[in-house]
């Protein structure tokens, strides 16, 4: 018995050290996993991290995996980079435009004060930058407020007419379009251009008062005209009245070569001076339509004794066609009548080379 026992308790002293010795190797490969853990994993990320916190791209060279991560992040910084320097030369170029403009610019904060205005605004307003974005827009631009609350809501503006009032105290008629955005930071503003009117207004005006000051000198003319068409008609009808009597005297056949020449230039200029007259009177207002017996047919004889020569000396046929029906008097305007057949008769014989030129005059009409 007492050798079983010690053969027991000799079993037990060898699985405890099997056990012992089983534990101190788990422990060595433990220790070995956890330090080639750290030299395979937690290293290379140490690498990059560190790279990465002094802004550096990773370069790791080693495990495939790791050198694929590292690639992987220095790509996206490159883009990261590209995107930052397109957003700098946006804000650069955004900048240079909004400065240089020929057109006043400015942004509009919600609090209604003005966040940034460019050079022309400054030069136009007589008021620094400093000045102007210290204060409300309102002090220097008067804008409709419905308008402007509308804008506020998404409405844009177009071509809206506010007041711009300078530091010297005048007062600028300018025209607003304006639209709802957001500036670099990502805050609503509102963009807008101004347009100075004042100087188109003043030429405007000065050529409607001008355009006026020329109707007003035309219609003047026109009246006078107008008023001396008795006047000038009187001496120079006296002129060829003359030269008819002169034309029915003894004269050679020289002399009525002359007088007839004379006589001929002489209605040519009385028709010429009646239509400018006739015109200026219409012009003036003072043109009317006589309403009085006349005798067509006499008109009509008189018309065609006038050109007869005229159209002889062209070997033109000069012929009158007279409707039967033709009342021997009727009412109306006799010497417009008579004018309106003189010039057309007139231009007939003048324009025509050869053949004939007839009158034909009908009676129309209910009453004929």
């Amino acid at each position: 018995m007492a050798e079983a026992g010690e053969d027991y308790a000799k079993l037990a002293l060898d699985i405890r050290n099997l056990y012992l010795e089983a534990g101190g190797v788990l422990v060595l490969a433990l220790a070995l996993f956890l330090y080639l853990s750290h030299r395979v994993v937690s290293r290379p990320v140490k690498l990059i991290a560190r790279a990465l916190e002094k802004g550096d791209r990773p370069a790791y060279r080693g495990i495939a995996e790791f050198e694929s991560l590292s690639r992987s992040i220095a790509s996206m910084m490159d883009s990261l980079d590209e995107r930052e320097r397109l957003v700098r030369v946006g804000r650069t170029w955004y900048r240079q435009m909004f400065e240089s403009a020929p057109v006043m610019m400015f942004t509009l904060a919600p609090s209604g004060w003005f966040s940034d205005v460019n050079r022309s605004l400054c030069d136009h307003s007589g008021y620094n930058r400093e000045k102007l974005v210290s204060g409300p827009a309102s002090d220097i631009l008067s804008v409709d407020r419905e308008r402007l609350d509308a804008l506020w809501m998404g409405m844009p503006l177009r071509q809206v007419p506010a007041v711009l009032r300078t530091s010297s105290g005048k007062k600028r008629q300018v025209v607003l379009d304006a639209l709802l955005t957001e500036d670099p930071s990502g805050q609503r503003v509102v963009l807008a251009v101004v347009t100075d009117l004042t100087d188109r207004i003043k030429v405007e005006r000065e050529l409607l008062a001008a355009k006026e000051a020329a109707e007003e000198a035309s219609i003047a003319k026109s009246e006078f005209l107008a008023n001396v068409s008795h006047e000038i008609r009187t001496p120079l009808n006296g002129v060829l009245g003359m030269l008819q009597l002169l034309e029915k005297s003894a004269l050679d056949g020289r002399q009525h070569g002359w007088v007839k020449n004379a006589l001929d230039c002489g209605r040519s200029l009385l028709t010429l001076l009646g239509d400018i007259l006739d015109f200026s009177s219409l012009e003036a207002g003072g043109q009317q339509c006589a309403l009085e017996p006349f005798a067509p047919g006499d008109i009509l004889v008189e018309i065609a004794k006038l050109y007869e020569r005229q159209a002889h000396a062209k070997n033109l046929t000069l012929a009158m066609e007279t409707d039967p029906g033709l009342p021997r008097t009727m009412m109306g305007d006799g010497g417009r009548l008579r004018q309106v057949l003189f010039n057309l008769v007139g231009n007939a014989v003048k324009f025509t080379a050869q053949g004939s030129v007839t009158l034909r005059v009908e009676a129309v009409g209910r009453d004929r």
